[in-house]
């Protein structure tokens, strides 16, 4: 039976996004692409959609299998943070995936049946024309929910107006406070969007 090596070299970083799956996702597939792993998602009542590609600093792959399943998300991330070091390693083979924490300890965990779970879509339907683009790191993440909660602010907009490109922390009553800082520029057509950073259900931010 042929395995396949999965060398996680940065834990924090690969289960970061996975956690952030969890109030949405139970369930997820693991596809393998040029040496990587590529993750297409998508909620039960299908309002949202996620794809997460790992680059090759944080995860890289030798051998053969295409896709296999995590049935339950939330325990796969536990059992991958069971050790404090900083890198594992995955092996595949048939339904188990053995995750090796060092030389010493080891865990067998036995894969989904991948006709159990519903995978998301690869691509969008329709080609998006981007008006804007800018990075946004995990700093960038960190800074925007601590001023957030500092400030007591809730919404994040991303404005477009006279060429520049800037963001705002804000709520929706214009008597609260308010935070914003310039990130760019170069935009061609004026425009604003806005998105609640949480709310009941999930971190959207």
């Amino acid at each position: 039976m042929s395995k396949t090596t999965i060398s996680v070299k940065d834990v924090k970083k690969f289960v970061a996004p996975l956690r952030n799956l969890v109030k949405s996702v139970d369930s997820i597939v693991m596809s393998v692409k040029d040496k990587t792993i590529i993750i297409n998602t998508r909620s039960e009542d299908a309002s949202q959609v996620a794809n997460i590609l790992f680059t090759e600093d944080v995860v890289s792959v030798e051998g053969n299998i295409e896709k296999f399943g995590i049935y339950n998300l939330i325990e796969f991330i536990s059992v991958l943070t069971l050790s404090d070091v900083n890198s594992i390693e995955l092996i595949v083979s048939g339904n188990t995936l053995t995750i090796n924490y060092g030389e010493k300890a080891k865990i067998e965990y036995i894969l989904s049946d991948l006709s159990l779970i519903i995978e998301g879509p690869a691509e969008l339907k329709s080609q998006i024309e981007f008006l804007a683009t800018f990075e946004v790191t995990s700093d960038f993440i960190k800074k925007v929910k601590n001023i957030s909660n500092t400030i007591g602010a809730n919404i994040f907009k991303v404005i477009g107006k006279n060429g520049v490109l800037s963001y705002s922390i804000m709520n929706k009553n214009s008597q609260s406070h308010s935070f914003t800082e310039e990130i760019g520029d170069g935009v061609t057509e004026d425009f604003e969007v806005s998105i609640s950073i949480k709310d009941e259900k999930r971190d959207n931010f």
